[in-house]
Order: structure tokens, then sequence, then C-alpha cells
């Protein structure tokens, strides 16, 4: 289902109403399918799809308030996709009730594929694929083409046996994250926070030949033997780019110290104190954000709500604000050993 194959009725009240966003789009065309019955040419994938939805979409108020703090503006993205779905049922020969509305919103939200040409689309069979928060544990996401009508599905590196399941990767979330956008969470999902580290934002090119990219810095829970929350390259392209970003006169060092594997080990005597306490602040920026009375209140009221998701969506908190303070205290600790060395150096010079 893309803009492709939308119903005539439905393209002509998106028309009618200037509906601009695509995810706005194919929910309300997913609605008026939905609304069809069995003569809707979706109707077997439609009865795939579950009755319920349980992602921010219809979280109660309490919920909202944690999702507000850890995702600043989603709820009034999802306002605007509402609005111009809304505008567009009024153009129906038979306008759908708001609770269809919303179920389509949030399967939308959930199972919708993107990227394909640039279109948004549900893709039967694959919008039924579970997810791998370990993406070795998952098949790569279908090709698409709009042209053929035709999507590939290939196992990637992992052997699949018969009758096992197949994942997908819906990418490197936390399970708050997953909450918030999908309804539910990971057993075992080691992944945490991102958080924004500015010296990222303009690396070097052979840093990103290296495979360093992006602007933040995911936290992951059991990655480092050191306690450190951060995958290994993840911690490795953080410290390059700090130092570079601290002296672009030591760049060609920072350089070549990468290439001959210096950042495969101890970097501890080699990285500034300065690097560790930058990476260690950014940390801490983003706890004092869940520190703040209006956040303690959000926590608490969610804490005391009875009703599901609230339990999940605490304790996938919890294991954020556990991985946000074990970055600030781990790398606090490394910045004093590095003042440490540099003391117990200065002092073999100066003797």
């Amino acid at each position: 289902m893309y803009n492709g194959t939308f119903h005539p009725e439905v393209i002509k009240a998106c028309k009618a109403a200037n509906t601009k966003l695509s995810r706005a789009q194919l929910a309300i065309s997913l609605a008026y399918e939905r609304s069809q019955g069995s003569s809707s040419r979706f109707y077997h994938f439609i009865n795939t799809l579950p009755t319920q939805v349980t992602n921010y979409v219809v979280w109660p108020a309490v919920l909202l308030r944690i999702m507000d703090l850890a995702m600043p503006g989603a709820r009034g993205y999802l306002a605007n996709e509402l609005r111009e779905m809304k505008e567009a049922n009024k153009y129906l020969k038979q306008p759908l009730p708001d609770e269809s509305l919303i179920w389509a919103i949030g399967i939308v939200q959930t199972r919708a594929f993107g990227g394909h040409d640039s279109v948004e689309m549900l893709l039967p069979a694959a919008s039924c694929f579970n997810h791998a928060w370990d993406k070795s544990k998952a098949v790569p996401m279908p090709t698409c083409s709009l042209k053929r009508r035709k999507c590939v599905l290939r196992n990637g590196k992992s052997h699949i046996n018969r009758g096992e399941q197949m994942f997908f990767h819906y990418r490197s979330l936390s399970n708050l994250q997953l909450l918030i956008r999908y309804g539910f969470a990971a057993t075992g999902n080691e992944w945490g926070p991102v958080v924004a580290f500015s010296p990222l934002e303009s690396l070097p090119q052979w840093l990103r030949s290296a495979g360093c990219e992006g602007e933040r810095i995911q936290l992951r829970g059991k990655s480092r033997s050191t306690g450190i929350p951060f995958g290994e390259l993840s911690f490795r392209c953080a410290l390059a780019a700090a130092m570079v970003n601290q002296s672009e006169s030591r760049a060609s060092e920072v350089e070549h110290l990468w290439s001959s594997g210096g950042f495969m080990g101890n970097m501890t005597g080699v990285v500034p104190s300065t690097v560790y306490r930058s990476i260690a602040q950014v940390c801490r920026n983003d706890l004092l954000r869940w520190e703040s009375p209006e956040a303690i209140e959000a926590i608490t009221n969610a804490a005391h709500y009875p009703r599901a998701p609230a339990s999940d969506v605490v304790n996938a908190l919890g294991h954020e604000l556990e991985l946000l303070q074990r970055c600030t205290i781990e790398l606090n600790r490394l910045a004093e050993e590095a003042d440490a060395i540099s003391q117990r150096d200065s002092n073999i010079l100066a003797s």
C-alpha cells in the first residue's frame, strides 16, 4: 500500500485537503481500506494487522509527559498528521470516526517502511516481522522496486533454518524509544540513550572512512569490560573526534595514532583529561534534564500509574538514566587517571 495504490476516492480527498505529510496520506488510505471490509483489495493484509495500537498515539497524558522529555516535538508532529488526516477525512463520501483515524496512524507509525523510491509504504508479510535489537540476528530490510511491483528479501549473513522466526532490526533503539515509537520493549536490549556530541558534527574524512558517523554517541549496556557504556567503535570515534576538535594542529598526529591502532587499547596517558571530561559533561547534561522538578514529577506520576505500559516505560527510563550516570562516573574517573599520569610525568621531568 503506497501512493500508487491508493483508492481514487482517497487520492481525491487528499488533493482536496492539500495533504502534504506522506504518513498522513498512507494512514487515511489504510483507514479507508479497513472501512471497506472484504471489498477492499487489501482485506487479507488488513486482517493481519493488530486491532489495537500500543505506541504513544494512544498513551495517556501521564506517559506523554515522559515522551515529551525524551522526544521533544514528537507530539506536535503527531498532531500535524492527525490534523491533515481529519481534513482529508471531511472529503470522503462517508467520513470515518476518529477511532479509525487514530488506529490507522498508530499502525503507520509502527509498521510503515520508508526510503523505497522515497515513498512511504505498508508491506504485506514484512510488516509482521518482529524486531531484533542485535543487528547480527536480523535479516536486512527488503529491497523494493515500485516499477517492478516487487520486494526482495535476502537473509544477509545469517543462515535461517526451516521454521525459524526471521527478525528485522528496526534500528539501534533503546527500550524507551521502542515503547514510544512501536509500543513494545525488547528483552535483553542493551541499547541506551543517544547524546549529542559536537566534535562529531564535522569529522575529518579519515574518521568518516573508518566508520565514524553521526553527530551523537549512543550508550550501550554491556559493550565494554571496563564499565564504560559505549560501543567500542563509538567510543574510539568520540575520543579521536574530540582530540582533533581541541587541537587542529595535532590532527595529523591523531590520524597517525588512529591508523597505527593507538585507539584500540588503553588510551589513558594518551588522551587528555579534557577530552574525557567533555564526553562526561554531555552525559551529565542529559542526566540533568531528568533531575528537574518537572521531570521528577512526571516520573513519579508514571511510576504510580496503574495501567500498561507505565511500568515498562519507567523501567526503560531507569535503564537510560543508569547508563547516563555510568557514563558520567566512568569518564570522570578516566579524566582523573589522565590528570594523575600527567602530574606524575611532570614531576619526573622536573626532577
